[in-house]
């Protein structure tokens, strides 16, 4: 009994050491018969590329959407080579056109020559020197960091010549400041007299444009004149000759003569008078015709009488004596005027001497200052003729680049319109349109 339960127990053990050792094996081989079971499949790495899809099969392929032949050329079609239905492969011709260039080229064509004429009137047209003209010509433009340097070079300059006038015109403004300083300085009564000076000074001035004018005037009386001197001997010989003009029209006028032709005279005058005065009262047309012709008659007489020898004698010494008196006032003013300024000098003179007499005497102290004012003056006219070149080149610089930018941009015009003609010269064959792609006509038409 104990036997037989001995050995079911051996065969338990062994039934289970064989179980386990068979779920070992298989826990082993599993992924090897899983791998064997499953479909094979292999493993790549992700790459950058195109996808490349293969599709194996036999139908037939048709084209989802039509493919449109167009040209942008303007020509005249020659004619047909296919219709609708008609096979054609890549580079079939499908139209025949005219020899000849297309309307869009000839007119590209016309914009370029219109585009280089304007270029080349905008170089002339230019206000710049000759050979930047050639050289804008030719396409050679200045680079827009050597404009900079130049035109930032000039504006340094010009500030710094500004600072320096201005600089210079402060200290003239304080020079001018202590010159008037000392010659206000002093006592009242200096500063009386110095305006008495200033005023002599005024009247001195004055009486030198007078005495300019009227020798001026003189001489255009008599061109020896032309100074005080000469006009006296002027006046002298002038008013000689008034004074013998003047006795001969005396001598005439106090001659017996001349007395009995004014008798004459004026007994011609009272007839006239009585001829009018009847006249007036006359009554009948009797009465009017005798008084008018007594007035008439006695007019003629009186100009009869009046063109005798004595009164043109008298006429002629009477002209010669005016034309004597003409320039005598002219001459006078000559003499008149420089005594003027000889007594205006004598003024001027004696208010300085008054001047000087009465406070400090500052007069070398202020033709220092004048003369340090006059050197800074000049000074100051030499740097702004200066300022004014450099303003002046700055602005002929300035426009040289407006000049130069416009023109290259003209010439970026040119450039681009021929780009465009060698597009149109060379985009379509000139004398055929061909099919870019295999395919079927499926609907032919012209537009």
């Amino acid at each position: 009994m104990n036997e037989q339960s001995g050995k079911r127990r051996d065969w338990i053990k062994n039934a289970a050491i064989v179980f386990l050792a068979v779920m070992l094996v298989l826990t082993f081989f599993s992924n090897t018969f899983m791998n064997y079971s499953l479909p094979e499949v292999s493993a790549q790495y992700v790459t950058s590329g195109t996808i490349q899809a293969k599709v194996r099969g036999s139908g037939m392929v048709t084209a989802g959407d039509p493919y449109s032949v167009k040209t942008d050329a303007s020509k005249t079609i020659a004619s047909v080579a296919v219709k609708n239905g008609d096979h054609v492969e890549k580079g079939d011709v499908l139209i025949y056109l005219e020899e000849g260039e297309s309307d869009e080229l000839k007119e590209a064509q016309k914009t370029l020559e219109q585009l280089l004429d304007a270029y080349r009137m905008s170089a002339l047209d230019a206000d710049i020197d000759p050979v930047t003209t050639n050289r804008i010509l030719n396409g050679q433009f200045t680079d827009f960091n050597t404009y900079y340097t130049q035109i930032n070079t000039l504006k340094n300059e010009i500030k710094e010549l500004e600072e320096h006038i201005a600089l210079y015109e402060t200290e003239i403004a304080k020079v001018e400041e202590e010159k008037r300083e000392a010659q206000n300085e002093g006592s009242d009564t200096s500063k009386e007299k110095r305006v008495a000076y200033e005023a002599g000074v005024a009247a001195r001035k004055a009486a030198e444009t007078a005495l300019a004018n009227a020798v001026a005037a003189a001489q255009k009386a008599d061109a020896a004149v032309v100074d005080a001197k000469t006009a006296q001997a002027a006046l002298d010989a002038i008013s000689a000759k008034v004074t013998a003009a003047q006795k001969e029209v005396d001598a005439i006028k106090n001659g017996a003569e001349f007395a009995q032709a004014e008798a004459v005279r004026r007994g011609y005058e009272n007839t006239i008078e009585t001829a009018k005065a009847d006249l007036e009262k006359a009554a009948t047309e009797e009465e009017k015709t005798k008084a008018t012709n007594a007035w008439n008659n006695a007019l003629a007489a009186l100009e009869t009488h009046k063109a005798s020898q004595i009164y043109k004698d008298l006429a002629a010494k009477e002209q010669a004596l005016a034309d004597a008196q003409t320039n005598q006032p002219v001459f006078a003013a000559v003499v008149s005027a420089d005594a003027a300024l000889t007594t205006a000098k004598n003024t001027e003179s004696a208010a300085w001497t008054a001047y000087e007499a009465a406070g400090p005497d500052h007069s070398v102290a202020i033709s220092q200052y004048e003369d340090v004012i006059k050197i800074n003056q000049d000074y100051v006219a030499e740097q702004k003729a200066v300022l004014t070149e450099k303003q002046a080149d700055l602005t002929e610089l300035l426009a040289q680049m407006n000049q130069e930018s416009a023109m290259s941009a003209e010439l970026e015009a040119i450039a681009e319109q021929r780009e465009l003609i060698a597009k149109l010269q060379g985009g379509t064959d000139s004398s055929t349109i061909v099919a870019p792609i295999s395919g079927t006509v499926d609907n032919l038409y012209l537009i």
